[in-house]
């Protein structure tokens, strides 16, 4: 600003206004000039003039009055840096500001303040601040007189809200496969899957990671499984969400051991299965079951199994209606052939039992015979 000067001067043939500091006159031999502080005028706070009348001839002593002009700055406000809180807490303002009368904070949100007239007022988010995620917080410097104008500075405080997770809806599982987690979160700098039992995550990091339950788990029948979100900052601290996994048990099978028979035998079968909707065996040859329904079922070879030696036996379990998959196990039962009807052994027919004491007989090796007894007849 420019100060007008109201010198008086009487006797006098002329003025000549000067300056201490570094400002200037608009017409220093007006008696009522504009004087515009300087630099150094507004630094120091004040500067002096100094009137100068000077004598009508034949006088010849000039006449000097000095007066002393306060130069007030005009105030300077400065709200601090844009700065971020977490949406449910409160945030403490560090405004600067100089030359002023008084300061007044305001907001373009719906958000209170403790005491807008404090410089490190705190501030509290409104309802309407978290929905539009930050607000723009004013700090006003009001001038001290002779002063007029107020000065202003922004900054925007951005309202990051508190993490939130969702695990989701309950679900089932056949205890043979895998769950494919369908979680969700807000707000969140990363997520953790736990779990209540002792199945394995392939990536607990991921809100649709693949989960395999544990034994503990299938013998429970269900397992609680947990979303951890955390915040993101300035926000501290988790949410989590729990969701149940209930794990269905599978149809189970097992045919029993292999076993070995003779062609002419059959073979009782004893196989076991459990959480199923029925059974059925079935053989890789042509061979028979009484009732290929029963556990226990008799199974006699056919012309094939007997000439390839063997029979693969299958007990498919079907699923039931939790788990529909069918499961399966099988042996297999070697088939021996019966040794054929040796020829008569070759020896003497008829003996003297004066002369000889022993006689040789001999006989063909019987194709699949394991061992030979020798029988006499009559004994006596």
């Amino acid at each position: 600003d420019t100060y007008t000067l109201s010198g008086v001067a009487t006797n006098e043939q002329s003025t000549l206004w000067t300056t201490m500091g570094d400002g200037f006159f608009d017409d220093p031999t007006a008696l009522t000039p504009l004087y515009t502080p300087g630099s150094n005028d507004i630094i120091a706070g004040s500067v002096v003039l100094q009137l100068t009348s000077y004598a009508i001839s034949p006088c010849t002593v000039e006449s000097i009055d000095d007066m002393i002009l306060s130069i007030q700055s005009s105030p300077a406000a400065d709200a601090g840096s844009d700065a971020s809180t977490c949406e449910t807490d409160s945030y403490t303002l560090s405004g600067v500001a100089s030359d002023y009368q008084n300061v007044l904070w305001t907001s373009s949100g719906d958000g209170t303040f403790d005491d807008a007239t404090l410089l490190a007022a705190t501030y509290t988010p409104g309802s309407n601040d978290m929905t539009a995620g930050s607000a723009t917080l004013t700090l006003n410097a009001y001038a001290i007189s002779p002063c007029v104008l107020e000065d202003s500075d922004d900054m925007i405080l951005t309202m990051q809200g508190p993490p939130e997770a969702n695990a989701g809806n309950d679900g089932e599982v056949c205890a043979d496969v895998s769950y494919q987690m369908n979680g969700s979160a807000q707000n969140e700098n990363n997520v953790y899957w736990v779990t209540l039992g002792d199945g394995i995550f392939d990536d607990p990091s991921a809100l649709n990671a693949m989960y395999t339950p544990g034994v503990f788990d299938i013998e429970v029948g269900n397992v609680d499984l947990v979303l951890f979100a955390y915040a993101v900052a300035p926000c501290v601290g988790e949410d989590s969400d729990t969701m149940n996994l209930v794990i269905n048990e599978v149809a189970t099978a097992y045919a029993g051991l292999d076993g070995t028979i003779c062609e002419t035998e059959s073979y009782q079968l004893s196989g076991e299965v459990g959480n199923n909707n029925g059974q059925i065996w079935t053989t890789s040859g042509d061979g028979t079951f009484d009732d290929p329904t029963s556990l226990t079922a008799i199974y006699t070879p056919g012309n094939m199994d007997k000439e390839t030696g063997f029979a693969l036996l299958t007990i498919t379990s079907y699923g039931n209606s939790n788990c529909p998959g069918d499961v399966t196990d099988e042996l297999t039962i070697d088939i021996l052939k019966s040794p054929v009807q040796p020829i008569l052994p070759v020896g003497p027919t008829s003996i003297n039992l004066d002369e000889v004491s022993m006689s040789e007989y001999t006989v063909n090796q019987v194709e699949y015979a394991e061992y030979y007894t020798w029988y006499l007849e009559p004994i006596e």
